[in-house]
């Protein structure tokens, strides 16, 4: 039987009003242009400055795709605001792979900002003294007041062991064990249409 654990999940509920616009002029989405060697330093791969006139809920997301060089390496991907971490920690692991492979990641997150300028960034590092490479087209999108009403849960610390018998279920007739992690509120109007986001990683844990 294997285990696992999920680590710094992170969900943004989002509610939107029937099929009107969402994010304002103030959003931007951009790309690495190139691949990007990165170590055990912090490396910001992109960044975007903006000034709100009014206090406002800021969405963000990075996809890409990262692969190992030529050692082990851990791969840990994030994004800040103004410096504090707001988002879940991509971290791809090849320290114990028989065949490193490239892979994609993903992180999210929304922070509340008060008016002013403010920047938010790509961060990217590794966990060990193996490096890595970011892989060109990754990218940062960031969505000013991406939503009516916003809601955000995340995971302080590693979840306990999670561990479920499946034995004996199927698709066809059986309901899969879940076990709620993270859970937002969120104040909605009635008739909103809500979108739910989350990100996070799970790794195996003991035999």
């Amino acid at each position: 039987m294997r285990f696992s654990k999920l680590a710094f999940c992170l969900a943004a509920v989002l509610a939107i009003p029937g099929l009107s616009a969402a994010a304002d002029s103030k959003s931007t989405y951009a790309e690495v242009s190139t691949d990007i060697s990165i170590g055990a330093s912090d490396a910001i791969a992109l960044t975007s400055t903006f000034s709100l006139t009014t206090p406002s809920w800021v969405y963000l997301q990075s996809d890409g795709r990262a692969f190992p060089n030529a050692g082990p390496a851990i791969a840990d991907i994030w994004m800040t605001a103004d410096g504090n971490t707001v988002s879940n920690g991509s971290v791809i692991d090849w320290s114990t792979s028989l065949s490193p492979q490239q892979h994609s990641f993903n992180t999210i997150g929304a922070v509340f900002l008060q008016a002013g300028t403010h920047t938010v960034a790509l961060h990217a590092r590794s966990l060990n003294s193996s490096g890595y490479t970011l892989g060109a087209n990754s990218n940062l999108s960031v969505l000013v007041n991406p939503a009516t009403a916003v809601g955000v849960a995340s995971l302080a610390a590693d979840t306990g062991v999670l561990s479920y018998n499946v034995n004996g279920l199927n698709s066809q007739s059986s309901v899969i064990p879940i076990q709620a992690q993270a859970t937002a509120n969120i104040n909605g109007s009635d008739g909103s249409t809500l979108v739910a986001l989350a990100s996070s990683r799970i790794f195996r844990w003991g035999n």
